[in-house]
């Protein structure tokens, strides 16, 4: 509306002039006639000064009226670019923003799901590395099967393969962030080299209203300026735009890099385990060397040694191992193997083969006092055995693993081996619980083969109640000389952990039987030889509170 005020003014003046222009036209031949006369000229000049007063007043109200109508289509289109600029600003940022913020999300949940997909595929993988290999110490003893050396293989595979994904991850990571910090990089030159425009425009500003009064050159200059500086305003608007959204992608990133370091300590964590796992499937048992890593040495002990390692185990030493311990009856200290990490801790080892590294068909002394490494094959000794397991109620655990990596075990409650006034016989108290059955008391009703509160035979002292037995009709009267090692026999028995260590390629050459490490109620078979044993007690409040 003011710029159509403007247009009626400007017309009313310019009508104006014409107005006078056609008075002027009029009164020319008289002043013509004026200036050939000169007595006339002094009413034609008074008209004269007249018409001239006029003009010089409609040229100022011109001028006035031209500056203000000038003024007002200056704040309209002021008015005009600002909405553009607003507009482009807001269009430029909504643009970017979406791309920007639609790249971040998509980045970021990517990462998010890759993360948390191989995650939890290295959390399974690593859940079955722990059971494969992350077993009790007395377990890594038995666990030699080629099947058990397939599955570590194939589940390390698995890990392996998930490691390096969120490896790639972690470093798509980093290159992202790179990028990121060499575009903030960039709009902080291009901000400094946009202050530097906006200086030089503003200078050129100045000086075109200093020294110009040409209304017309002033306005295109201006308009061309303001042009400029829309650009850059916008220019300057979405750099501080994307300044805050770099800080909004270094909170994204440092998410997404908490859950990198979540996914890289379960990393840590599966590779520690993956060559545990490769060092446990890939050890030889008769290598010596190996064993010896495999057993803490130089354990820290207490000042007085326990009773037992169940008594160990409470004092706070909860590191599988060896360990010296004196019962309450005895004399003198020994060394035992604590097995304090399976089934509750506490446990002592008193019987334990595995590689036939150590020759079992000894004599009666040999069995009286022990015989063997501890940490390795061994059998603790009788004599020791009676003084663990007289000082409380024990209970007995039986662990067996066949050849082709089958485990099964036996327990008994009241488990007890007499002094050697009565020949070290057992009392095997109630079988309780099993997978392997009770051999012990054997597979037949008539007591034949029970070794409860049998008598402990060797080749040198026949205790058993052969006289004679027979094999196929041939006699014999110790069952010692029959199956070799000493044990609890009656007239033989259905169980003997203590007999020749047997390899597969060398079954078919038993005959008629084997007679090696037998458990007959689980392995029936007179030409089957066991792999490994391990025998071993913990007090049965013990084992309850547990």
């Amino acid at each position: 509306m003011k710029s159509s005020g403007c247009s009626a003014i400007i017309l009313i003046v310019v009508i104006s002039n014409l107005h006078l222009n056609a008075q002027r036209s009029t009164k020319k031949p008289a002043r013509l006639k004026a200036t050939r006369d000169p007595m006339t000229c002094p009413d034609n000049c008074a008209l004269k000064r007249r018409i001239g007063k006029v003009e010089l007043r409609f040229e100022g109200d011109v001028s006035e009226i031209k500056a203000s109508c000038l003024q007002e289509i200056d704040a309209i289109r002021s008015q005009f670019l600002d909405r553009n600029i607003s507009r482009v600003h807001l269009t430029t940022q909504s643009e970017t923003k979406e791309n920007v913020d639609g790249k971040i999300s998509r980045a970021v949940a990517q990462f998010k799901f890759v993360i948390s997909k191989q995650q939890t595929k290295l959390e399974n993988a690593l859940s079955q590395v722990e059971k494969l290999s992350a077993l009790p110490s007395l377990e890594e003893d038995l666990y030699e099967s080629s099947q058990r050396q397939v599955e570590l293989s194939n589940t390390i595979n698995v890990m392996n393969q998930t490691l390096m994904i969120l490896q790639q991850q972690n470093i798509n990571l980093q290159q992202q962030t790179q990028a990121i910090r060499s575009q903030n990089t960039v709009l902080r030159a291009s901000n400094d080299e946009l202050s530097e425009e906006n200086r030089q425009l503003m200078a050129v500003v100045r000086s075109m209203k200093s020294n110009s009064r040409d209304g017309l050159r002033i306005t295109d200059a201006e308009e061309n300026i303001l042009k400029q500086m829309a650009k850059l305003n916008a220019l300057q608007g979405q750099f501080d735009w994307l300044s805050d959204q770099l800080n909004v992608i270094s909170d994204k990133m440092d998410e997404v890099a908490l859950e990198a370091a979540k996914a890289a300590e379960t990393a840590g964590r599966a590779e520690t385990l993956s060559n545990k796992a490769i060092s446990v499937a890939r050890r030889q048992p008769t290598n010596s060397d190996r064993k010896e890593q495999l057993v803490p040495k130089n354990l820290p002990q207490p000042d007085e040694p326990p009773s037992d390692c169940w008594e160990l185990f409470e004092m706070g030493y909860n590191i599988s191992g060896i360990y010296r311990v004196r019962p309450y009856r005895s004399r003198e200290t020994f060394q035992v193997y604590c097995e304090q990490s399976y089934n509750g801790g506490g446990w002592t080892l008193i019987q334990k083969r595995r590689d036939g590294s150590v020759d079992f068909n000894r004599n009666w002394q040999a069995y009286a006092d022990g015989f063997g490494d501890v940490d390795g094959e061994m059998y603790l000794g009788n004599d020791k055995i009676f003084y663990l397991t007289n000082q409380d109620v024990y209970r007995l655990q039986v662990i067996l693993l066949d050849w082709e990596g089958h485990r099964a075990y036996a327990e008994y409650e009241g488990f007890r081996v007499h002094s050697n006034n009565d020949y070290y016989s057992a009392q095997l108290g109630q079988y309780t619980r099993g997978t392997a059955g009770d051999a012990f008391r054997g597979a037949v009703d008539d007591g034949s083969r029970n070794a409860h509160l049998a008598r402990f035979t060797t080749t040198d002292v026949d205790n058993d109640n052969c006289r004679p037995c027979f094999v196929d009709r041939d006699e014999f009267e110790n069952c010692a000389d029959l199956e070799g090692g000493g044990w609890w026999f009656r007239a033989c028995s259905d169980s003997n952990l203590n007999g020749r260590y047997i390899q597969p390629q060398d079954f078919p050459a038993c005959g008629d039987g084997c007679y090696g490490i037998t458990w007959r109620t689980w392995r029936n078979d007179p030409n089957y030889s066991l792999k490994a044993t391990i025998m071993m007690i913990k007090p049965l409040a013990a084992t309850e509170e547990s």
